[in-house]
């Protein structure tokens, strides 16, 4: 039988889980989660990419925009 996949963490547990490993109060957890969410935010948004070496590269992306369609119409 196969393997349910795993679910992502959400918030909380990342929050649950920097408190543990920082030896921190969860507050102060969550301002480091909400800091860090916001200086990528900001970077991406300013220089339109941000890397984090050893993690990823966020890049905004940009798609043209298609012609709806009316499903009533046809």
């Amino acid at each position: 039988m196969a393997k349910a996949p795993a679910k992502p963490m959400t918030k909380k547990e990342i929050i649950d889980h920097l408190a543990v490993k920082l030896d921190q109060p969860k507050k102060v957890a969550e301002l480091f989660l909400n800091e860090y969410n916001d200086v990528v935010y900001k970077q991406t948004k300013k220089m339109k990419e941000f890397t984090m070496p050893g993690l990823g590269k966020f890049v905004v992306g940009r798609t043209k925009a298609r012609k709806g369609h009316n499903p009533d119409t046809g």
